[in-house]
């Protein structure tokens, strides 16, 4: 009795060709994906900024409707500088902790011989400002 067996070189795996045939696939997919995902990102920041500016006018109408008026605009002239709208609108963009921190009274810069500095008493809430401002 004869059997035949039939031996194979062939080896379980992937070939060369199969391996770059499979990466250039995936990247072909990942090169469709990006633009889509491109596209999502600019859609948010368009969103976050029109929200922005929706909590802004919120803000100045909110601010009217408790003072009558709208905010002054932050500069007497050029020598004398006041706080901005922006620092008025604080407590209605829930900036009420930083706005009890300002006198609003007292000059935002102090003259020292000559040069003009900011108030070292604001030198904390102008770091803290720009995240309310944006």
């Amino acid at each position: 009795m004869r059997t035949n067996i039939v031996i194979s070189n062939r080896k379980n795996g992937f070939t060369l060709v199969e391996l770059l045939v499979v990466i250039a696939v995936i990247g072909v997919l990942i090169a469709l994906l990006l633009p889509a995902v491109q596209a999502a990102r600019e859609a948010a920041r368009r969103m976050q900024c029109a929200n922005n500016t929706r909590q802004w006018t919120l803000a100045i109408h909110n601010y009217h409707d408790t003072h009558s008026a709208l905010p002054k605009l932050g500069q007497k002239s050029v020598l004398e500088l006041t706080y901005s709208a922006q620092a008025r609108l604080l407590p209605f963009i829930e900036g009420g902790s930083v706005y009890g921190e300002i006198v609003f009274e007292e000059p935002m810069f102090e003259d020292h011989g000559g040069h003009t500095h900011l108030n070292h008493r604001y030198v904390d809430l102008v770091l803290v400002l720009p995240h309310f401002l944006r």
